[in-house]
């Protein structure tokens, strides 16, 4: 996730607008918020993941 745990904007941005439409394609738009945030929850900590930890920071390549 982003800093301080919180979700970053972008995959909000992009996880809420999702879950409004698969609520909106099941006719269940109360589904669908918590289902949106639940999207961008992921997309953020993937995307940490991708950047090398929780946090974007690199991984220690050191070795012991």
């Amino acid at each position: 996730m982003g800093r301080n745990g919180w979700i970053d904007a972008s995959s909000l941005a992009l996880g809420l607008p999702l879950g409004v439409a698969i609520g909106l394609m099941m006719d269940n738009l109360a589904f669908g918020i918590p289902i949106g945030i639940a999207f961008g929850i992921a997309f953020a900590a993937g995307k940490g993941r991708e950047r090398g930890g929780e946090d974007g920071r690199a991984p220690d390549d050191r070795g012991a």
